[in-house]
């Protein structure tokens, strides 16, 4: 088991109590999910069978459950749900993430000049194969140079909602063009030029 699961409110909206059979249709190779009337259940199972009556509601619990670790993936299925007068599915999904940086979402862009001394601010968001954000510097692996102007780049230590950080460009102190290059791990490198001028 995983230890993960995630809770579920089933609701009869049918004028007579119904007992609803829960269960998963995984894709592809996905795990089967599990299910329980309990949260922290050690024992969930395969399905469940949930009498509720009518305008009423319940919560269940689906576990993610597997014999072996997971690979770095993502998964998915549909939870089915079946009562006497019809169903409904209930579609999940579930990420292992790599913490590897794959890929780099600028938020806004930078300005083409600056005055020369000029402090810049660039924020980004990396993420990994499935698409989780990287947030802390051990697994973003921020890499960078200056290549010409005499300016300063770096990562600030800040992290800012939704899973943002920012990179810092600091234009050199003359009237000339500033060019950066920075790169997570081993993501594809940007490369930035800010013009510095003398006047704002």
């Amino acid at each position: 088991m995983t230890g993960d699961f995630d809770q579920l409110t089933l609701t009869n909206v049918g004028k007579t109590a119904d007992v609803f059979h829960v269960s998963s249709i995984a894709f592809d190779s996905a795990p089967a999910l599990q299910f329980s009337t309990a949260a922290g259940d050690a024992n969930p199972s395969s399905s469940l069978d949930i009498p509720i009556d009518a305008g009423q509601s319940k919560t269940i619990y689906a576990y993610w459950t597997t014999d072996s670790t997971l690979p770095v993936g993502e998964y998915q299925g549909d939870i089915d749900v079946e009562g006497a007068h019809g169903g409904a599915l209930v579609p999940y999904w579930y990420g292992v993430p790599s913490q590897v940086p794959q890929s780099v979402f600028l938020l806004n862009g930078v300005a083409a000049s600056a005055k020369a001394g000029a402090t810049i601010g660039l924020f980004v968001r990396v993420t990994d194969l499935i698409g989780f954000a990287i947030t802390d510097n051990a697994h973003l692996a921020f890499q960078s140079q200056v290549n010409a102007g005499g300016g300063t780049i770096t990562l600030a230590p800040t992290l800012f909602f939704p899973n943002l950080r920012e990179i810092v460009f600091k234009l050199g102190p003359n009237a000339a063009d500033n060019t950066y290059t920075f790169r997570f791990g081993s993501s594809a490198p940007i490369q930035v030029t800010i013009t510095g001028t003398t006047t704002p």
